[in-house]
Formats: structure tokens, C-alpha cells, sequence
């Protein structure tokens, strides 16, 4: 076969034109071997634009060709030993050998043994020759070096025998053996008039045979991308040892981007100007994207450049994909390009994952949950479920929602059920057993837990590979009849994680964004090269740590079997790199990232000095990192990116932002955009009248459907609580109370008791203690250690020591907030029957309903702790149990200044209800059980500041009324506030105008003159 060389653009014009030469017949039957699938397809489209049609012209690569010839030898021909999670499996099995055990088995083994392996088989250099060669070390070869070598050879060896005796299967050796010796006599191969060989700089020793034995024996050509240039250095060995070793011709290059520069990269010295090349310098990844699209929008319209012209190029392209389709979709830029995502990047994916890992995960709460609420949980009460889980105390432990679900409000047995199936499942798979059972368990265990009915998109896809996935662990019985405890629940999660799946958006005029190795032979008239920082472009391509170099040398220099070095990967680098700046014909771009994703300093490639150097460009390093005329810096800061944006290539998104920057200019740039619609005025006109610092108006939190939020408020009754939320802050009660909003309850922590159950705790052996003091008569009756026994059989009865399960705290912690609510409540008991004077606790844990009075226009409700009698004077007394005391010095003062309204209108409420007809107040108190204090609320007291406190009470629900509900910004309130991210309290604009607002004014000035007059 003829042989030309030269560099990939070369190579394209020398094919196109040996075909229009030496081809006779349109319908002659030629055959192209390819060395990557985007080769191929680059090559038939310039073929089709060339010659109209390519019929009877087949492209086919060195692998394809390989299984081609191995079915046309015919026989029974069994599937070839499968490349995957069997192949690691296998391994492990090998590796735990006691002649072989030499390491612990880890991912990082498995992948450097694999790779290891990989290439002494693609080398063709067989174990019994490695042993030979070991043999013949001089004695004082490194011991160490010497049993690694020994190792390696017996894993090599034992490896290729358990491959060859797999039922079933067939090696790969086989396969390989086959089509060689199919290559003469193949009718295939001889069915064609010419046999193209392109795009090879380097092939494993298997390949090698192949093409070189298909060169030998059919009339045809070969190309080969390489320049006598260091920047094929790595290509260089294997052209001159196995290509030119019959001659061949040199082809003129064409030129590209890089110029004369281009025959500099990466040597010693020389140079030449490439006024077309750009390096840009962006903030991270995004602005690498960013400053992309832009760019290619002004190639689009200004320079006429059609998309697909274009290519991006990164040598790594999983870290921008995302980016990529997200940005070019916001841009209207069409892309050609392949997209690869594991199982967990999809939302039925991470719901295989999390079913078969709830176990592993100690069925936490928020797995359980994510697992019920999701779509394709299959059950006909989920929703109720889930509920049923956010209000729950369950942190985490199975034994924990036994624990704590019995307890929780809307309680279903299912559920527990459902956890207890799946619990139980999972168990069993990690049993020993056979494998073929572990199999049918895990599919048994998808099939019965997915709504396979709502599965829609690639989501079928993704069943069919799981269900698939799980059904191939019968093929590790091949290997081992049965699996050991534990095992089949590791062997599914590996599976599962090594999942991929493509998606593509296949425009045929779209920008191709494609990675380096992908990449080669690809031509464009504008490419941008992305991610050229240190460790990325280059990737790091460390020793193999395994096969070393030195034995990798000996393998191809001394025993003949074609192997790379591992550590020449790093020549490889150069011209993968190389390749991707020659790609562009006309206007280059090499761009990288002054931080990584992490926030951390990113350093900019060696490579991107070479470019400089080689193609005078005058970038050098500084003490600020790279520097010169030629590098075009990229603003982190979005205004300053959007001014360095012509405005008509902004994404609506961009205007929006640019609103926000400079408002006063945002209704042009929405109306010279086409996009100034009557919903986007308004939205302007709102924005525009919050920037401002005058009066509130109608954008304020002002709305027209107050009176219908107080009616509904008012048909539940206003409690004090909430009462105490609307003078807190009216903007916080309007998204609790109008917009029905709120946080999920937090899960109980194992380690404490919150104060609410903690509260609900004390309440309800108080009011046992006083209600058996009632029944019995014996409230003033009773010594101190009578009180405190009679206390003790109150606290028996509703605080139990097996009570931590209730509440999923663990025993120890349970018996220690025991002891101390034991002795809060026996110390409060003793004084406060000490402080009874003539009252009788008579009422507990009482509710009542007041309809609206004269002085409180709106319904109350409220629970009273206690209600004590005075028969012989017609008095009563309320008393409000706390945790906590949080009051000021004076309850009349705590009124306005802390809003603790229970004190007043619990007495209010008793007066007007009816309850209690002819009795007086005698006033009321608030009592601390934790801290045994107590503070009264007098008679004169109330009496004074009922109707200031009434007034008060009907300002506030006023404003429901009138649909007013400013913020209130406080260092307190705001701490915790649910709906702080959507709060203004930050805002100066709207702290300005609050300042100003009369309803604003009115509340603090009516809490500071009651605050002085009490």
C-alpha cells in the first residue's frame, strides 16, 4: 500500500483527491478503515459535499473490522468474555488467590490491574515470554522490582487462563487470533477495489497485526497523520518503526490558524506571528461558556460564519457539558454533540440508587422520604405517606420509626409495613446465595417498588439497563456458584454507579463540541479550546504503577511487542493538543479558568506560554499570573461582562439582570430587544417603584384582599399566638396566615427533647397532679413530701422510662432529662401550692371560644393551663404555665414590649365567656416550671391596661383588614424567619420607606407610649 503523511487537513485533501483519481467506477467498492467513529463521520461528510454521494464507499473501524472477520470464519461462535462488571468480578476472584494476594483489593487495584492487563494483552507479548525474561535478571536485579514483575506475570497468566475457561464466552485473544488468520482468504476483503487505512498514529500491538497483515495483502493506501515537528513526538517512534519502513510521500501541510507557528509548538526555539490566535482568560468554567457563545454569536452575524464551522473543543468534555447545552439553548446556538451522564444524573436513576441503598443508609429520614414522595414510587397512598413522614420525629434507624411513627399524628400501619418489606428485602440480598436467587430478589425488589406507569422520556431506558444490570449477576455463577454475605448488595451498587447514558443533540449545522481525542482530524474555520489550566490540559499521566516503564521498555525494546510507555502519555498530551489548535483554519481561540469549580486558584497550562512563545503573542507570566496585549480578560462580575456584550447578542435572562444593574435603563434595552411586553412593563414599573425611597405605595405589601384574609382569620378565631405574629411582623403573618405558607417541622434529635414536647410533657402531669388534688380534696391539705409523692405518681403515669422511643432519644440521654424534669416539677409544685393562698385549681388545659365584644370586634380562642376559684371571695385566677422566663420586669410592660398577651386576654376571655358568671378576676400570673418563678398580672393592673391593651389588639388586626403588611425588621425575629430570602428587610430603598409609613409608625409608636404609660 502507498503511504502519505502530513497533518490531518493534509491527509483530508490527499484522500479526497486519491479517490477522485484513482477511483474508475462511480459505483466501485472501496473500503476506509477509520481510526475513531467522528474520523468517519468527518470524512464522509467532506466526501458527500465533494462528490455528491459516497454509494459503495464503506468506512469501518480497526475493532469493527476485527469482529467482521471473526464472523465471517464462521463455526459456532460463542459471545465475546464481556468488558464489564463480570471482568471486575473476575479479577477480584483472582486477586484473592493466596499465590496472588499480594494487595488489598480496591477500586484503585481493580482499574490499575485492568489497565495493566489491558495493555500486555493488546501487546501481544505472552506471559511465558515475560517469565523467560525474569529468568534472565542478573542477580542483583531489586528484589522488590523483581517480585512485583513475578506477581504481575502469574496474574497475567492466571487471568488469560480463567478468561479462557468462562462458560459461554470467548476471550478476546480468540477473537483476535481468528480474524487474523481470516485476512487472506476474507471475501469481504477481497469484494473491494481499494482498502484505505486512515488516521493512525498509534495502535496496540493487536491492531497492529491486523492493519499491517490487511496492508500486506490488498492494494490500497494508508494515511497517516504526522510531521517531521516535536509536536508529534509521541507518533514518532511508531511511524518510523512500523509506517516508513517501505517509504512513503510527505504532503505539503495546509496551513491553519497557528501559521508559520505551528512547526514551532513545543520546540526549543523559532517563531512566527499568528494574528488569528486568541487566549482568553475567564473567571471559572461558566465564563469560559459565556465569553464562547458570545463570540460565536458575533462570528454568526458579523462575520457570517455558519455554526456549523465551529467547533469547542475541551479534552475533557463531561465538566462543560452541562454548561454547554444550558447556555447555547439560552443563545438559539444549534449544537452537533454527544452527551454522556451516569444513572445518578437522572431523577428515576437516583431512585434505583436509593432503593437498593436505603439499608446502607440507615433508612434516614430524608432518604425514606425522597424514596415515598417520589413519582415512581409505587403505592396508592405515597402522598399520605410522605405527609405522614414530614411531620414525623424520625431522624434515622429502623427501629426508630417503629419507634416514633405509632405516635405521630395520621398514623398508617402500612408504612411501617412497606419499610419493614423493603428492610427485609434488602436483607436477603445481602445473604449468601446463589446468584441466579440474588438476581431474582433484586429484580423482584425493583419491579414490585417502581410505577413502571408513569415512566416517561429516556426513563424506560433507564428501567430496562437497571432491570437488565441486576439480571446479569446470574453470569458471576460462571465464576462462583454462590455469593457471600454482603456481596450482592456491593456487586449491585458497582453496577449500578458504572450506568451511562447518551443523549445528543444532533444538528447537522450545529457547532460540534466534541473532547481532544474525539476531536482529531476534525476541521473547522473557528475553534475554541477550552480548559487549558494545569492538571486539565495536560491531564496528569502518572507512572502505571503496576507494569512499570522500565519493564514497558523491556516488553518492546528487548522482547519486540509494541507497548507506549506509560509516562510517554504525557507526548501524547502535546499532541492531542497540538491537533485541537490545528483544527482551526481560520481564528482560534485557547481559553482557561482563573479558579476551579471549588473557588480554589486555578494555573493556567505550560501550553498556553509554548502558544505564546511559538506564535508571538507576548503572554508571559507575572506576579498577577499571565499578562500581555494578547490575552483577552474575561470579568468575573457580570455588569462588567454584559459591557463588554453588544446588547443585541444578551439572553433574555441577561436583560433581566441588566435591569437590575442599571434600572433606570431597562425599559430601552427590553424595547430595542423586541420584548417589552405588557407584562414586562408592569414588571418594570413595580421594580422601579421599590428602587425609590419616597412614600409606600400599592408594591409594598399593600393588597386589595385584606377583609377577605381577615374573615377567613377571624372564622378560625385569633389566638394569642398568632396575635403575637401579627404585631411581630405583618409580613411574616401575611405568608403564614394569607398565603397559607410554612417550614416543615424539624425531625426530633436524638440527643435532646425540644422545649414544645418538652412542654407538652409537663403540662400533662400538672394538670394530673392538680386534678387528682381536686378530686380528692386535698389541695391545702398536703406537706411538702405529700405533694411531692402524689407528684411522683402523676409522673409515672405520663412520663415513662421506656418514653425515649416515643421521642427516638437514646436511653442514656432520656434517663438524664428525666432526673431534671423530676426535679423542675417537684420543686415548682411545692411553691406554687404555696403561693394557692384561698384559690383552688379548678379548671385545666381549658379551651375556650369568644365571639367578638364590644372592645374585641373579632373572634378569640384560646387553651387556659389553669383556672384557679376562689369560692368564698368569687374570684378566679389564671395561671399560664412556660419553659422559660423571657418577660420583662412586669407583665403589664411584657404586654407591648415582649407582646405576651395571655396574661390580659385569658382574664378577658373568662370574663366575657361566661364560664364563670358572678365571680371577678383576681388577676393572673405567668409561671416559669424550669425556673420556678412566677409573676402576677394584678387586678389594677388589668384594669388599667385592658382598653389601651384592647385598642392595641384591634389596631393590629386593622391592618388585616386593610390588606397592610409592611415588614418589621428585628435582630430577634428576623434570626429564624422562614421567609427571610424573600423578605426587603435588607433593602435600603425599602427601610426608607417603611421609616415613612404611617401603619409602620403607628404600630411602634402604639408599643412605645403603652410601653410608658404601663
Amino acid at each position: 500500500m502507498k503511504l502519505f503523511y502530513g497533518n490531518y487537513a493534509a491527509l483530508q485533501e490527499k484522500l479526497i483527491s486519491f479517490v477522485a483519481q484513482e477511483r474508475k467506477e462511480p459505483l466501485e467498492k472501496w473500503l476506509i478503515v477509520c481510526a475513531s467513529s467522528p474520523m468517519r463521520e468527518t470524512l464522509q461528510r467532506r466526501m458527500v459535499g465533494q462528490f455528491g454521494a459516497v454509494a459503495n464507499v464503506h468506512f469501518i473501524s480497526a475493532s469493527g473490522l476485527m469482529e467482521h472477520l471473526d464472523q465471517e470464519a464462521g463455526g459456532d461462535i460463542l459471545p465475546l468474555f464481556p468488558q464489564d462488571q463480570l471482568r471486575d468480578f473476575l479479577l477480584k476472584e483472582i486477586l484473592q488467590q493466596p499465590d496472588l494476594a499480594r494487595y488489598a483489593v480496591t477500586r484503585g487495584l481493580l482499574q490499575a490491574v485492568k489497565s495493566s492487563l489491558r495493555d500486555l494483552a493488546d501487546s501481544c507479548v505472552t506471559p511465558e515470554a515475560l517469565a523467560e525474561y525474569e529468568q534472565s535478571l542478573p542477580d542483583d536485579a531489586l528484589v522488590q522490582d523483581r517480585e512485583r514483575l513475578r506477581w504481575l506475570v502469574r496474574l497475567y497468566k492466571c487471568y488469560g487462563e480463567r478468561e479462557g475457561r468462562v462458560k459461554g464466552f470467548r476471550s478476546y485473544q480468540e477473537v483476535y487470533e481468528r480474524a487474523l488468520e481470516q485476512v487472506e482468504k476474507s471475501a469481504f476483503l477481497q469484494s473491494f477495489s481499494q482498502i484505505l487505512i486512515y488516521g493512525f498514529y498509534d495502535m496496540p500491538g493487536r491492531q497492529w497485526d491486523l492493519i499491517s497483515r490487511v496492508r500486506s495483502n490488498y492494494k490500497g493506501a494508508v494515511f497517516v497523520p504526522y510531521e517531521k515537528l516535536p509536536a508529534y513526538q509521541f507518533a514518532e517512534r511508531f511511524f518510523t518503526t512500523n509506517w516508513l519502513s517501505a517509504g512513503g510521500e510527505a504532503l505539503a501541510p495546509v496551513p491553519c490558524a497557528l501559521g508559520a507557528g505551528a512547526k514551532y509548538m513545543f520546540g526549543v526555539s523559532g517563531s512566527a506571528p499568528a494574528p488569528n490566535v486568541s487566549v482568553v482568560s475567564a473567571l471559572n468554567g461558566a465564563g469560559e461558556i459565556f465569553f464562547t457563545a458570545k463570540e460565536i454569536l458575533r462570528l454568526h452575524e458579523e462575520e457570517h460564519i455558519a455554526f456549523k464551522d465551529i467547533g469547542v473543543i475541551a479534552r475533557t468534555a463531561g465538566v462543560y457539558q452541562d454548561e454547554v447545552r444550558r447556555v447555547f439553548r439560552q443563545h438559539g446556538i444549534a449544537l452537533d454533540a454527544s452527551f454522556n451522564y451516569p444513572l445518578s444524573a437522572y431523577a428515576f436513576g437516583n431512585f434505583c440508587l436509593r432503593l437498593f441503598a436505603l439499608a446502607e443508609r440507615g433508612f434516614a429520614r430524608e432518604e425514606v422520604l425522597a424514596l415515598v414522595d417520589s413519582p415512581y414510587f409505587k403505592h396508592p397512598r405515597k402522598r399520605a405517606w410522605a405527609e405522614l413522614i414530614r411531620v414525623s420525629l424520625v431522624k434515622r434507624d429502623l427501629s426508630q420509626w417503629h419507634d416514633l411513627l405509632p405516635y405521630t399524628k395520621g398514623y398508617d400501619v402500612e408504612l411501617l409495613a412497606c419499610l419493614d418489606d423493603i428492610s427485609n428485602r434488602l436483607t436477603h440480598l445481602a445473604q449468601a446465595q446463589s446468584w441466579q436467587d440474588g438476581a431474582a430478589a433484586a429484580q423482584g425488589l425493583l419491579a414490585d417498588y417502581t410505577d413502571t406507569a408513569c415512566l416517561e422520556g429516556k426513563e424506560p431506558e433507564i428501567y430496562r439497563a437497571v432491570w437488565e444490570e441486576l439480571g446479569k449477576l446470574t453470569r458471576y455463577g460462571l465464576l462462583r456458584e454462590r455469593a457471600e454475605q454482603g456481596e450482592i448488595p456491593a456487586e449491585i451498587n458497582d453496577a449500578l454507579g458504572a450506568l451511562t447514558f447518551n443523549e445528543t443533540e444532533s444538528s447537522s449545522a450545529g457547532v460540534t463540541f466534541t473532547d481532544a481525542v474525539r476531536a482529531r482530524g476534525m476541521q473547522f474555520k473557528v475553534a475554541f479550546v477550552l480548559g487549558v489550566n494545569d492538571k486539565s490540559f495536560p491531564m496528569l499521566t502518572p507512572e502505571d504503577p503496576l507494569l512499570r516503564d522500565y519493564y514497558r521498555y523491556i516488553v518492546r525494546d528487548v522482547l519486540g511487542y509494541w507497548i507506549n510507555g506509560s509516562l510517554e502519555r504525557g507526548a501524547e498530551e502535546k499532541m492531542l493538543f497540538y491537533f485541537a489548535l490545528c483544527s482551526a483554519r481560520e481564528k482560534l481561540y485557547v481559553l482557561y479558568n482563573r479558579y476551579n469549580s471549588d473557588g480554589k486558584d486555578a494555573i493556567p497550562s505550560l501550553f498556553i506560554t509554548e502558544l505564546s512563545r511559538a506564535c508571538e503573542l507576548g503572554i508571559k507570566w507575572g506576579s498577577r499570573g499571565l499578562s500581555g496585549e494578547r490575552l483577552h480578560w474575561v470579568s468575573g462580575r457580570l455588569e462588567e461582562q454584559l459591557q463588554a456584550t453588544k446588547m443585541v447578542y444578551w439572553t433574555p435572562k441577561e436583560l433581566s439582570y441588566a435591569f437590575v444593574l442599571h434600572p433606570q435603563t431597562a425599559r430601552g434595552h427590553y424595547q430595542a430587544a423586541g420584548l417589552l411586553s405588557a407584562q414586562k412593563e408592569n414588571t418594570l414599573t413595580a421594580a422601579a417603584a421599590l428602587a425609590q425611597q419616597r412614600e409606600v405605595s400599592a408594591f409594598d405589601g399593600f393588597i386589595q384582599s385584606g377583609p377577605e384574609i381577615f374573615r377567613a382569620c377571624d372564622k378560625n378565631y385569633f389566638s394569642p399566638s398568632s396575635l403575637q405574629k401579627l404585631a411581630t411582623c405583618p409580613f411574616k403573618y401575611f405568608m403564614e396566615k394569607g398565603l397559607k405558607l410554612g417550614r416543615e417541622e424539624e425531625p426530633l434529635c436524638r440527643h435532646d427533647l425540644s422545649s414544645n414536647h418538652r412542654g407538652t410533657l409537663l403540662h400533662e402531669v400538672l394538670r394530673d397532679f392538680y386534678q387528682t388534688l381536686k378530686e380528692k380534696n386535698l389541695t391545702h391539705a398536703l406537706f411538702d413530701s405529700g405533694a411531692v409523692a402524689f407528684l411522683e405518681e402523676s409522673f409515672a403515669k405520663h412520663i415513662h422510662r421506656e418514653g425515649y422511643r416515643r421521642f427516638g432519644i437514646y436511653p442514656l440521654v432520656w434517663k438524664f432529662i428525666l432526673e431534671d424534669m423530676h426535679k423542675e416539677l417537684c420543686d415548682f409544685v411545692v411553691a406554687d401550692l404555696q403561693q394557692l393562698g384561698s384559690y383552688t385549681p379548678a379548671y385545666f388545659e381549658k379551651e375556650l371560644f369568644l365571639p367578638p365584644t364590644e372592645q374585641l370586634p373579632f373572634h378569640v380562642q384560646g387553651k387556659l393551663d389553669r383556672i384557679d376559684i376562689d369560692e368564698a371571695q368569687k374570684l378566679f385566677f389564671v395561671v399560664d404555665y412556660k419553659s422559660s422566663r423571657k418577660w420583662v420586669s412586669t407583665l403589664a410592660e411584657s404586654f407591648h414590649g415582649k407582646l405576651f398577651f395571655q396574661p390580659l386576654l385569658y382574664v378577658y376571655m373568662v370574663q366575657h365567656s361566661g364560664l364563670l358568671q358572678g365571680y371577678q378576676a383576681g388577676g393572673s400570673a405567668l409561671s416559669s416550671v424550669t425556673e420556678n418563678k412566677r409573676d402576677v398580672f394584678s387586678p389594677e393592673q388589668y384594669r388599667e391596661a385592658c382598653p389601651r391593651a384592647c385598642a392595641f389588639l384591634v389596631q393590629l388586626t386593622d391592618y388585616i383588614k386593610a390588606g397592610t403588611f409592611f415588614i418589621a425588621p428585628s435582630t430577634d425575629n428576623c434570626k429564624y424567619c422562614p421567609f427571610g430570602a424573600i423578605c426587603r428587610k435588607e433593602t435600603p430603598a425599602a427601610l426608607q420607606r417603611l421609616s415613612k409609613n404611617a401603619s409602620s409608625q403607628s404600630l411602634k409608636e402604639a408599643r412605645q407610649c403603652s410601653k410608658k404609660t404601663a
